[in-house]
């Protein structure tokens, strides 16, 4: 059974995915449909619209606590370089 925060996470993610989808879609569809009057844009926006649905839909995976870890301090290290 999920607890209250997996579920917390999921809609997290399901909030933020629904807002890039609708900051950015028009945007891309119509770069598109300029650069490529080719394509035909009805069914590749809907083709890509289901694969986003997909991903959005797949359950949530927390990252491992020494993997975050490994990432900041690779981070850190590499803004120390950077101002030193």
């Amino acid at each position: 059974m999920e607890t209250l925060t997996e579920k917390a996470e999921k809609m997290k993610y399901g909030i933020i995915g629904a807002f890039i989808k609708f900051a950015f879609a028009k945007t891309a569809f119509g770069y598109l449909e300029k650069e490529m009057p080719e394509i035909d844009l009805a069914s590749y926006k809907k083709r890509v619209l289901s694969e986003y649905k997909a991903i959005v839909a797949r359950p949530y995976r927390r990252v491992p606590d020494e993997l975050v870890l490994l990432f900041q301090n690779r981070t850190r290290a590499r803004t120390n370089a950077i101002s030193t």
